[in-house]
């Protein structure tokens, strides 16, 4: 803000010689500003232009750090909020700060800050701006000296490459976007452990994002995935339209766990519908025929691979599918311990239960600690996933294993492909899954007497 009063600032004319630095032979020079009388006359034209209409001197002046309206307490020098200067100090020089280029001395404290470019760069070494770029990236020559002058130049201005300004020059970018549901849940932050291990191992950064499970952030999360320039994105998919979204924007993407786009574009999964069977077979040899199963969404591969392989084992022991025992039990511990406190409360229970994901199982395996009952001695219990807490329970918890950690990695490695291959058809990866039996199944309580 510029103030203008009706005389200029250090202007004498019109004022008292006690407020004015003297020539010699007397005659007014200046103002000075050593003059508590001057001071205070500038502090009162302040107050008169900024305190009606709501302003205020001492924020002028620096608020806190400095300025109020009786002038005992005066800025040193212009600053960020418009602090009026003190032409008897000499002005503080500029000076470096480590990656943030020449902020004022005594500006406001947290008050922004740059970091050093390219271009600051090659002021500080006397250098052209293509010759720093060379010198630092060792793209052309560079004759050692000068070399050296630039790399010292970067390191006193802690000077860090702009990858995004990089990309938008070269149009190549060398960074990965991969989105997630929830990140609280084990099976996937295993699983953005892997893609980013296989990330560095190819050179490229990582940007993960976690939709929270919302279609609609999904969306929002890939678009600004978009606005970032990524190479390519992998999607743990909610819907559709998150591929059909990339695909106009021509980013290669990846479907990873589950399929919205059979055959629009590449996915790699795990072999539901095996696991689900070869887990189901597992409780039919034990001699169990009231299986029920809690799952989360049937309209999902996951959960629609998980009941096809759960009604296939049954059906090739022959036996019906009970509709009662295949429950739709929510997304969330506690909705799966409702489900299954109400089905271990049947006239007629199950004598095992399925859980389509660690989250159902978690809720399952409390269910029957709040029922007061024990596994596997009047309940079984299974689980498609095997986060670390089902190993470490007693009894151990029998799962279909899923490698988290290497859905991810694979997913990757399959991004980079089709990044390198553009135009190759459609692939789809299909990652095994094995039974591991632990403590908590057992025979029927019926069938042991």
């Amino acid at each position: 803000m510029l103030l203008w009063f009706k005389f200029k600032a250090w202007d004498p004319e019109g004022l008292p010689p006690a407020e004015c630095i003297l020539a010699p032979n007397g005659a007014p020079v200046a103002a000075d500003p050593t003059s508590p009388e001057y001071r205070a006359r500038l502090d009162r034209m302040m107050a008169a232009l900024l305190v009606p209409a709501g302003g205020s001197v001492g924020g002028l002046a620096g608020g806190s750090a400095g300025g109020s309206v009786d002038g005992r307490d005066r800025p040193d020098r212009v600053g960020r909020r418009g602090e009026l200067p003190d032409p008897g100090r000499a002005p503080q020089q500029r000076r470096s700060t480590g990656g943030r280029v020449s902020q004022q001395a005594g500006s406001a404290p947290g008050a922004p800050v740059r970091r050093a470019t390219i271009k600051d760069v090659a002021d500080r070494a006397g250098v052209s701006r293509s010759t720093a770029s060379r010198a630092l990236t060792g793209v052309g020559y560079v004759s050692p000296e000068r070399r050296r002058q630039v790399q010292q130049a970067a390191d006193e201005l802690r000077y860090v490459p702009d990858a995004m300004a990089r990309s938008l020059k070269q149009q190549v970018s060398r960074t990965l976007g991969v989105l997630v549901s929830d990140l609280r849940n084990p099976f996937y932050a295993d699983l953005a452990a892997g893609a980013g291990h296989s990330s560095r191992a190819a050179g490229y950064t990582m940007l993960l994002v976690d939709d929270g499970g919302s279609a609609a952030g999904e969306v929002r999360a890939v678009e600004q995935l978009v606005e970032f320039r990524v190479a390519g994105v992998v999607v743990t998919p909610l819907s559709v339209e998150v591929v059909s979204y990339l695909r106009r924007q021509d980013v290669p993407v990846i479907e990873v766990d589950r399929q919205f786009a059979d055959g629009a574009c590449d996915a790699v999964v795990v072999d539901n519908r095996s696991g689900a069977f070869d887990l189901t077979r597992h409780l039919l040899d034990l001699g169990h025929r009231r299986i029920a199963l809690l799952v989360d969404e049937t309209d999902w591969t996951t959960g629609r691979g998980r009941v096809e392989g759960y009604r296939a084992a049954l059906a090739e022991a022959g036996l019906d599918v009970d509709p009662d025992l295949v429950v739709t039990a929510g997304w969330s511990p506690a909705a799966a311990g409702e489900a299954a406190t109400r089905l271990l409360r049947a006239p007629t229970p199950p004598t095992a239960l399925f859980a389509a994901n660690n989250v159902l199982a978690e809720g399952a395996f409390r269910a029957v600690a709040d029922l007061g009952l024990s596994i596997p001695d009047d309940v079984s219990l299974v689980a498609f996933d095997d986060p670390p807490w089902m190993s470490m329970v007693r009894p151990g918890v029998t799962v279909v294993a899923q490698d988290a950690f290497a859905l991810g990695q694979a997913a990757v490695e399959r991004l980079l492909a089709r990044i390198a291959a553009p135009d190759a058809p459609p692939r789809s990866v299909v990652l095994p899954a094995r039974v591991q039996v632990r403590g908590s199944t057992a025979p029927p309580k019926s069938s042991r007497g």
